[in-house]
């Protein structure tokens, strides 16, 4: 059986540009290269139309109309980078700017990737109302956050995030960088479908490994040519466009300094660059071709890295060598990510999430790229990124489309991957997404071939599964059960037990409302009892936070005050209810099963 490990092109592990969540195309390198000896080029995944994507997603023909009919009221934010065209587009298309908000456009930001994942979104979300976010160097995050649900806005599609590959992902530096973003949506309790990244290609994960004087890089380094050399193995790197950016992290718990040094050297011998560092500084050396030098200086990076970046560099190969500075250990974790050039050979692409994923968080979903694979399966694809959390859990959590064929253009990315998931969650209005996701998800359409720590952590939603009748079942019936009440000088204290699944994170209020119940002409009819003093009905709102996945017997008690009560013996009843910050709901949820309790007062 042939096996796909990672369904990678060798060749597209080029440097993009920027450092960014998403793009529209990826390019590959004009001129490709040899395998490096030992591996061999895996077959790449295929792009699919919207239509073949929702089949490889599982949605019956039928579900299609339903879903996208579903969808009207549901509010979705697109946070990308990159709407230029959005404004012509929605001009030539009326219905679309009804049911499009621009909220924000960065001036000057002149990329169209936001704009096609829009697109996308639009085909598949049908008439949900898409509020538009530009990302491009958002400095307010919780700001941002908090105007989104100002809005009303439910769930938001997020692409963006910086490419940061620390090897110690619990330093200071990861604390605060997730503290900002994952504060803000527990805050606001807004459901974030993050994009993981477009760094499946750029990211090596490896111990290096002393030899001599320097350290190797298992599967990437060659013997060099020449074997008169005191070199013994070096990493082959071919400049893009005459530039050449890449970065090598190194526990920096364990080194406070860089326990390594870059040598650079072009393919025939001599030097170009060299790179190194203290516990403040990186300091980069650049060699002319009459051996003049110039230094540059610049504060080190908090995640522990070296950047190597080389501008006006001839498009030949060069070799890097890792000098070793560090001789207490034979062997060193540490992490190559190359945002600009070209590396031969197949990069293993462990860990290549990016940092906004390492942490598991009740709103924030992970959402990794598939599309066609070699045997017709569903497969990831070879940019999409992937890893673990800090505590083991695979990422990402979910796949979904991300390798389009929109109207003959191929749009590539973990971006395009959200809407598809978020159309598929219509009916989970009222629960967590996640927790929804992992009951109804599974492998079953992603390729077997795909390694098992590839395969995300709950496969791909099976839309069957979430048709009502299905997910009632999954879900089960939130019930109030165990109601027990008394009667004091300070009022009436009620008690029950409340149960409801998937509620992960969220803050909920229970209601108890208080009726009167007559008799009249063989029918039972309820009114409203109205405290005098507040001409309101009386009731009583709890405020309650879920921890868990699920709220399990949870006990309540309300206490409704003596004045408020009425001074009419008789019947009387009381309804359960429960409001919801995450999904705004301005009239109270019912319980399934024991909403209601009868008492008298005499």
């Amino acid at each position: 059986m042939h096996r796909i490990s990672r369904l990678r092109n060798p060749d597209m592990n080029m440097a993009i540009t920027a450092m960014r969540c998403a793009l529209p195309v990826l390019v590959l390198l004009a001129t490709a290269s040899a395998p490096v000896q030992g591996q061999t080029p895996q077959p790449e995944t295929t792009p699919i139309t919207v239509p073949e994507a929702r089949a490889l997603m599982g949605y019956p023909p039928s579900a299609v109309n339903m879903v996208l009919g579903g969808l009207e009221g549901i509010k979705v934010a697109i946070w990308d980078d990159g709407f230029a065209g959005i404004e012509e587009w929605l001009k030539a298309n009326p219905k679309e700017a009804k049911l499009t908000k621009i909220i924000r456009l960065k001036p000057g930001n002149t990329g169209t990737h936001g704009f096609g994942v829009y697109r996308v979104a639009r085909q598949v979300l049908g008439d949900a109302e898409i509020y538009l976010y530009d990302a491009l160097n958002a400095p307010d995050v919780p700001e941002l956050i908090a105007d989104m649900k100002a809005r009303g806005i439910q769930i938001v599609n997020a692409s963006f995030g910086a490419g940061l590959f620390p090897v110690d992902r619990s330093i200071p530096a990861v604390e605060r960088y997730l503290a900002r973003n994952h504060a803000a949506v527990s805050k606001e309790e807004l459901f974030l479908f993050f994009a993981a990244g477009n760094t499946g290609a750029q990211v090596h994960d490896f111990e290096a490994k002393a030899q001599g004087f320097i350290f190797t890089i298992p599967d990437l380094m060659v013997p060099r040519a020449d074997s008169k050399t005191k070199m013994p193995e070096i990493l082959r790197v071919m400049p893009v466009g005459g530039n050449i950016n890449l970065s090598i992290y190194w526990d920096r718990r364990a080194y406070p300094a860089p326990p390594f040094s870059i040598q650079v050297s072009p393919k025939n011998g001599g030097s170009l660059a060299y790179l190194e560092g203290d516990e403040k500084n990186q300091r980069l050396w650049v060699f002319d071709k009459n051996g003049a030098k110039t230094e540059k200086v610049t504060r080190i990076s908090a995640f522990g890295r070296l950047d190597l970046d080389l501008t006006n560099v001839p498009n030949e190969e060069v070799h890097l060598v890792l000098r070793r500075l560090a001789r207490d250990n034979a062997q060193i974790p540490m992490r190559l990510h190359i945002k600009r050039g070209h590396i031969p050979g197949s990069l293993n692409g462990r860990e290549s999430a990016h940092l906004d994923s390492v942490a598991d968080n009740p709103f924030i979903i992970t959402v990794g790229a598939i599309a066609r694979g070699p045997d017709g399966k569903a497969a990831p694809t070879s940019f999409s990124g992937w890893g673990t959390t800090r505590d083991g859990g695979l990422i990402p959590h979910i796949h979904g489309p991300g390798q389009i064929d929109l109207d003959g253009n191929v749009l590539q990315g973990t971006s395009f991957s959200a809407p598809f998931v978020t159309a598929m969650l219509v009916a989970a209005n009222g629960y967590n997404p996640k927790n929804i996701l992992e009951r109804v998800s599974d492998h079953r359409r992603l390729s077997p071939s795909v390694p098992a720590e590839e395969r995300s952590r709950w496969g791909m939603p099976a839309m069957t599964k979430l048709f009502p009748p299905a997910l009632r079942r999954i879900v089960g019936p939130t019930k109030v059960e165990n109601w027990s009440h008394r009667i004091d000088d300070k009022g009436l204290h009620v008690s029950n037990t409340f149960t409801r699944c998937c509620m992960e994170g969220m803050t909920y209020n229970p209601v108890i409302e208080l009726f009167r119940l007559r008799d009249a002409g063989g029918k039972t009819t309820a009114e409203r009892v109205i405290d005098p003093a507040t001409k309101r009905v009386v009731h009583v709102l709890l405020t309650k936070r879920n921890m868990k996945k699920d709220i399990e017997k949870e006990p309540l008690s309300f206490t409704i005050p003596k004045a408020a009560l009425p001074t009419e013996p008789g019947r009387y009843q009381l309804r359960f209810g429960f409001f919801m910050k995450a999904w705004k709901n301005s009239t109270p949820h019912r319980p399934h099963e024991g909403g209601a309790y009868e008492f008298s007062l005499n």
